[in-house]
């Protein structure tokens, strides 16, 4: 059967001195590779954009980064962020639009949602 799906790509399997297992092994391992590649592309289609920065106050309704940036934070979070010290390094991820996950690194990876709010 593998032989007969090499002749049908114009490729005999005479012609590649294979024997039929090897040739289904070989067709196999081309679709797994394809499968991967495939995935690596959509894992990276999917990837957020994030950067690193750090406090520089949260008053638990907004919080300040040290590079400026303002973000006002999700009444979920407002107690978790709340709690953040200046200076505490923060992984910033866009998810969408004006919206926001970022991570606290210091505080065993503590998550808030917030808006972006420098326009």
């Amino acid at each position: 059967m593998a032989g007969a799906l090499l002749y049908k790509r114009g490729l005999p399997a005479e012609w590649l001195g294979l024997g039929s297992a090897a040739i289904i092994s070989l067709e196999i391992e081309m679709r797994s590779l394809f499968m991967a590649c495939l995935f690596l592309v959509a894992s990276v289609a999917g990837a957020q954009a994030c950067h690193r920065d750090s406090v520089s106050t949260s008053p638990g309704l907004l919080l300040f980064l040290a590079s400026g940036q303002e973000f006002k934070v999700f009444p979920t979070s407002n107690r978790i962020a709340r709690a953040w010290l200046p200076r505490e390094g923060v992984l910033v991820c866009h998810k969408s639009g004006t919206a926001y996950e970022i991570t606290n690194l210091d505080r065993k990876g503590e998550r808030i949602e917030a808006l972006y709010m420098n326009n």
